[in-house]
């Protein structure tokens, strides 16, 4: 019985843990797409039709960033920080055209900032958004730099848990 037991709580953690990482990885291959789509605009598209692009740039991005602290929560791991890291390294040029670091790690957007610098500051764009060395060149490597390695103290924390309940079902046992 306490096999069993020990069995269907492990397979259901491992099932969630699944379910975590589907989520984060659906989520990063959509911000991967929107990044290859810079790469196909690059310098050809008007300042105005990049609009929609960084949109959907912040958009993904918080998805991610989400799915991925949901993530790391379960597995113990903390990769969230260095992407709020690269961020910081651009919150002055981000702040610039529109786009604030909130104190949770996502982005916001000011459209009218960033309807304001599209229309008379392109350049501000081109130096943030390049796809080989700025900011989405970074964001790109660091999604795709994340391992799912496990945080051995989490998990001896998660087997403790479940051991502690199965051994107080064996004490039972023994005594019955």
């Amino acid at each position: 019985d306490n096999f069993a037991m020990f069995s269907e709580l492990f397979y259901g953690k491992l099932q969630d843990l699944k379910q975590f990482y589907q989520r984060f990885y659906a989520n990063e291959q959509a911000l991967e797409d929107v990044i290859k789509k810079f790469r196909q605009v690059r310098d050809n598209a008007a300042p105005l039709d990049l609009k929609p692009l960084i949109l959907e740039f912040v958009q993904h991005y918080n998805l991610t960033f989400q799915s991925l602290t949901a993530f790391e929560k379960e597995i113990g791991l903390n990769h969230s920080r260095m992407l709020v890291r690269t961020l910081r390294k651009y919150e002055v040029r981000l702040n610039r055209v529109g786009i604030s670091l909130l104190n949770t790690g996502l982005l916001r957007v000011d459209e009218a900032v960033l309807d304001r610098n599209l229309e008379y500051h392109p350049e501000y764009f081109k130096i943030l958004f390049q796809v080989n060395t700025g900011l989405l060149h970074e964001m790109n490597l660091q999604f795709k730099s994340i391992q799912t390695h496990p945080n051995q103290s989490q998990f001896k924390k998660v087997k403790d848990q479940i051991t502690e309940v199965l051994s107080r079902g064996s004490i039972i046992d023994e005594k019955s």
